[in-house]
């Protein structure tokens, strides 16, 4: 079987690390599959020699902001030559177009998957711009045999609600036992103090200024450590060095050590986002033990355990989030095994996708 996914790009994100652990998942069940990664940034990604370990195959086009129609001429140019299977888009709006482009070289499973709820922006746009979203999100319908959100908030998005499944992104939790030895530097820099963790892209919409705006307010006592790399890393650094921050937060950078720095380091985790599709760094955190803060904006399918609270993120809420890491700041728990092995698992997911792939219908959803 010959699969196509369809990215932007393979940086350390949400999307590209789901899509690692599932075809890891998949060579290591041995399930025959062939899988090609399309890609339209011109840079490459941070798991981009990851992807090519793991023997898929890596396609650089036209980016889609240079030339739209070069983009869509060269997926349909590599469609056409490949024969494949199965196209799985993760692209958005522009998913509509992409399978409009797979039914007409006759691709039998094509698959159209939402990582974030994008009602807000459908809101705020134009009237010209709604049209051509519903232009989309309407080719999406006619022409995608399958849909898959990763909540119940991202599944919002589509013109029908129906015929979609629900498919929460999973993990391979493995890692979470992995005995690989923490920086000593940073084992030296956390020692006595309480440690708040935050993973996620340093972009505007996870809300990193918002903690740095907490700790200009916290004690001493505690530490921040910032777990991503973005086009906000700059700003970020300034608003540190302005503030006299430099020595209570950390922006570590990318780490494919997460769950062992949560498991061993974290006391506390947070999530001010302005908005997400589902929220898994969020899940992560529960399965360490750790307690989780969220923002009001973040899916309530993330409450795994009764230690997560969401909380506004005004200007005016920072004392309620101050007041809650405060309360939360020794409420760390063990590892929860229900979480490693449940619907949030790299294998849950596995089996229900392959399931898509094989017979291109929708697996019935558990109640």
């Amino acid at each position: 079987m010959k699969v196509l996914h369809i990215l932007g790009q393979l940086d350390t994100g949400g999307i590209e690390c789901w899509l690692n652990d599932l075809i890891e998942k998949s060579n290591e069940m041995d399930s025959k599959i062939e899988y090609t990664i399309i890609v339209d940034k011109v840079h490459i990604g941070n798991l981009e020699q990851n992807f090519l370990n793991l023997n898929v195959k890596v396609v650089h086009i036209t980016p889609n902001k240079k030339s739209k129609i070069n983009y869509l001429k060269d997926i349909y140019n590599i469609i056409k030559k490949e024969n494949f299977d199965v196209i799985h888009s993760h692209v958005s709006f522009t998913s509509g177009i992409i399978n409009a482009i797979a039914y007409v070289n006759k691709v039998k499973i094509r698959v159209t998957h939402i990582h974030s709820n994008r009602l807000l922006e459908i809101k705020r746009s134009s009237f010209l711009k709604k049209i051509k979203i519903f232009s989309l999100l309407l080719l999406i319908e006619l022409f995608s045999t399958n849909k898959i959100a990763v909540s119940n908030n991202a599944k919002r998005t589509f013109l029908k609600k129906k015929n979609s499944l629900i498919i929460p992104c999973g993990k391979n939790f493995s890692k979470i036992w992995d005995k690989t030895e923490i920086s000593c530097n940073l084992e030296l820099w956390k020692k006595n103090c309480i440690l708040l963790i935050s993973i996620g892209r340093l972009e505007k919409v996870k809300n990193h200024i918002f903690l740095l705006e907490l700790m200009k307010h916290l004690s001493d006592d505690f530490k921040l450590l910032i777990i991503g790399d973005g086009s906000e890393k700059i700003h970020l650094e300034n608003f540190i060095e302005k503030n006299n921050l430099e020595d209570r937060v950390k922006l570590f950078g990318i780490s494919d050590n997460c769950l062992n720095i949560m498991v061993n380091l974290g006391n506390v985790f947070l999530f001010p986002s302005l908005h997400e599709g589902l929220g898994m760094s969020a899940i992560e955190a529960q399965a360490c033990g750790l307690p989780v803060i969220c923002s009001t904006n973040v899916p309530k399918e993330i409450k795994l355990t009764e230690n997560v609270f969401f909380l506004p993120i005004e200007k005016n809420d920072k004392k309620l989030w101050i007041d809650k890491i405060l309360d939360l700041k020794d409420k760390k728990q063990g590892i929860k095994e229900k979480i490693i092995t449940g619907e949030y698992s790299i294998e849950n997911n596995f089996n229900k996708i392959h399931e898509i792939y094989l017979r291109n219908s929708y697996p019935k959803e558990s109640k």
